[in-house]
């Protein structure tokens, strides 16, 4: 089984770079969460171990609170590109 979820997570690193837009770190966010859950009935029934089944419920919900900060942000505060002040906090 392929997991493509890493491969977005993977492509944030370079779409939240200083005055890259919002708006697709958001919608990469909700897709990646999306993937996760839809894999996870198939690791169910391959009886897949419990730390696994919860690694992936802990990157589902981080990805779900990521992209509804990031969305607020965007909707209550109009930000739709990262500050390049964001870099030093990396």
């Amino acid at each position: 089984m392929r997991i493509s979820p890493a491969d977005t997570f993977d492509r944030l690193v370079q779409l939240t770079a200083p005055g890259a837009p919002v708006a697709p770190v958001v919608a990469a966010l909700a897709d990646a969460a999306g993937e996760v859950v839809a894999l996870r009935p198939a690791l169910e029934q391959a009886h897949a171990s419990a730390y696994l089944l919860g690694e992936m419920d802990r990157i589902t919900g981080a990805a779900r609170t990521l992209h509804d900060s990031l969305a607020e942000l965007a909707a209550t505060d109009g930000m739709t590109t990262f500050d390049p002040a964001f870099a030093s906090d990396d």
